[in-house]
């Protein structure tokens, strides 16, 4: 089975979001259930999904039912006019009982009438701001007589006659699809951090745990954990990325557990690196793998900088000149991935804060 990204998914946990999310326990049994569902999901027939008309929350979904299936209800596109024309135009050039047609898609009826689209100009392909047909999911309201083009309203045709499904049953079916995969997607990226970093204490966690420690000691340690969630996140994303859709072979295999892929993006992570960095690890004295940097820049303080300090913290804070050590510091997090150790250190550090890997973090009195 191979995976397309969807855009819920390509945007997922960015920056900062992984400090947090991986602390959840989510078994390899509930991925394989997630894995179950989504290849029940892709095996399944729209026949076997509802028909009752539903709102939805995208016109696009409308877009891909009828690029789909537009052959089979007699609507037949040739261009889309998205990519063809800027500017005030329909969506489609189609043709429609033998007669060339400019085609406007909308959720429901009622939004046509709210978008105030024009059907009085010329009838054809002349004029692409002028509507000649209107294909629509829903029409919730009654109000497709108000339109004085013809309309089709896909939840009132029948489709006995054709190999095309209803849209509310092919739209239930691709919902079904797109939840599963992306639950997948949470589950195994959740594994995969999980597995790397469950030693390394989560910000809040760790504001918890400070107790007496100064406002100094406080923020760097605070620096130093940022940097390993932000690099380690990053990784582990990409690699999940990397494993279910951008992989040559198949994403998942016929045979696979959720345990499987896991272990394939596990893999993947370790086998990325190669050379060893200058630190050893100080559980088995080899050299650990530079993962990444972070950089940390100070903040601004009027009472401590003159005016022409402030203005350049200010601008290196928003992406201008950073001079290591004087606008911020650099953070190299590395990694030994036969320990599960991670480490992060700053140019000027004689020592890198290191952290154990091999039991999940747990706040004193807490339970796994």
């Amino acid at each position: 089975m191979d995976l397309t990204r969807n855009r819920k998914i390509k945007k997922a946990w960015p920056g900062g979001g992984y400090a947090s999310v991986y602390r959840y326990n989510l078994s390899d049994e509930k991925g394989d259930e997630i894995l179950t569902h989504l290849r029940n999901s892709v095996d399944s027939n729209s026949d076997d999904y509802d028909q009752h008309p539903q709102s939805i929350s995208r016109e696009y979904w409308v877009k891909y039912y009828l690029e789909e299936f537009g052959d089979e209800i007699g609507i037949s596109i040739h261009a889309n006019l998205d990519k063809k024309v800027s500017g005030k135009r329909g969506d489609y050039e189609v043709v429609h009982d033998g007669e060339k047609k400019i085609l406007e898609v909308e959720k429901d009826v009622s939004d046509f009438l709210k978008h105030g689209h024009s059907t009085g100009g010329k009838f054809g392909w002349s004029d692409p701001a002028s509507i000649n047909l209107v294909f629509a999911a829903t029409d919730r309201n009654n109000r497709q007589s108000e339109i004085d083009v013809p309309v089709i309203v896909s939840a009132e045709q029948d489709y006995d006659d054709t190999d095309a499904p209803a849209f509310s049953q092919w739209f239930n079916r691709v919902s079904d699809i797109k939840s599963a995969k992306e639950a997948l997607y949470y589950h195994l990226l959740n594994a995969i951090y999980r597995h790397y970093c469950k030693g390394v204490p989560s910000l809040p966690d760790f504001s918890r745990l400070a107790g007496d420690l100064n406002e100094y000691s406080l923020k760097m340690n605070r620096r130093y954990l940022t940097a390993i969630h932000s690099v380690m996140g990053d990784h582990a994303k990409s690699h999940t990325d990397s494993v279910l859709f951008d992989s040559d072979a198949e994403s998942i295999r016929s045979g696979d557990s959720f345990s499987d892929v896991k272990r394939r993006v596990i893999d993947s992570v370790k086998e990325s690196y190669s050379e060893g960095d200058s630190r050893d690890c100080p559980k088995c004295n080899q050299p650990m793998v530079t993962l990444g940097q972070n950089r940390f820049t100070y903040e601004p303080d009027m009472q401590e900088m003159t005016e022409g300090q402030f203005a350049e913290q200010v601008a290196a804070q928003q992406g201008g000149l950073f001079e290591e050590g004087i606008h911020g510091e650099t953070l190299t997090v590395s990694y030994c991935f036969d320990c599960l150790v991670v480490g992060a250190k700053a140019p000027r550090d004689t020592e890198a804060m290191y952290i154990d890997n091999t039991e999940p973090f747990q706040l004193p009195g807490e339970e796994e």
